[in-house]
């Protein structure tokens, strides 16, 4: 499943959607999603998997809030909000996806033009666990803190981190 997005860009009209991809037949499914969703801008907005549910991560960066909605029964435009984490400690926050074990992986910002951390955060305690740093490659500095970050520093361009999941299959692909 992919988050794709149609409309006139000379007008900015955009409307999100997913897109299901059929490795067996080759064939795409939109999946239609409800107007609060559908008409949000592109990067609010991504997909994941959640056990053997679709589910959709809904984030409002100016009101430091991620909202997580699940589809129902597999019924296009039935997906119902979960939770909402709100994080005011953060200037930013935006759902990137989610672990192995179902925790939510997402960037933060304390300040508008800083850098960015990746943070997991943990359900039980509701407490946001820092696992990496997104140094700007625009900005001047160029040391981490290496004894907060033991897990890798990232390269990037301030607001444009993303992330993305993927499902191994056992399907050849060429073969019949």
């Amino acid at each position: 499943h992919l988050m794709a997005e149609y409309g006139c860009s000379w007008s900015r009209w955009i409307s999100n959607m997913i897109l299901s991809f059929d490795m067996t037949n080759d064939t795409f499914e939109v999946i239609d999603l409800p107007d609060s969703l559908a008409l949000r801008l592109p990067t609010k907005v991504s997909v994941s998997k959640l056990r053997e549910s679709l589910v959709i991560f809904e984030s409002l960066e100016e009101m430091c809030s991620v909202s997580l909605w699940m589809m129902e029964n597999g019924v296009q435009k039935s997906f119902t909000k979960l939770f909402t984490i709100i994080a005011q400690q953060y200037w930013s926050i935006r759902a990137l996806g989610l672990g192995k074990s179902g925790t939510l992986i997402m960037e933060v910002k304390d300040v508008c033009y800083g850098e960015s951390e990746i943070v997991v955060y943990e359900c039980n305690s509701q407490s946001f666990t820092p696992i990496m740093e997104v140094k700007n490659v625009c900005s001047e500095e160029s040391e981490i803190n290496s004894q907060r970050f033991s897990a890798l520093e990232i390269g990037g361009i301030r607001s444009f981190s993303t992330a993305n999941s993927y499902t191994e299959t056992l399907l050849l692909l060429g073969t019949s």
